[in-house]
């Protein structure tokens, strides 16, 4: 359990990297797909910027699976 929302990106950004990583997808792949640079897709991991919406479903669709993954 989080003790702040502040934690929210970091661990969304650390789930999509692991989930990606699972798809044998690089940053690079998914910053393609998105049409953003792969340094937004580093800082999206890190937990330093939160994606917006279509971000994640990008994300999601490029590494293909949904949002499921995400919260179980």
């Amino acid at each position: 359990m989080t003790d702040s929302i502040h934690d929210f990106p970091f661990d969304l950004g650390q789930t999509l990297a692991e989930l990606r990583n699972a798809a044998g997808k690089t940053q690079t792949d998914i910053a393609g797909n998105l049409k953003i640079d792969q340094s937004r897709v580093s800082r999206i991991e890190k937990g330093t910027v939160s994606p917006t919406q279509s971000e994640i479903d990008g994300y999601l669709s490029a590494i293909g699976t949904d949002d499921a993954k995400l919260t179980g």
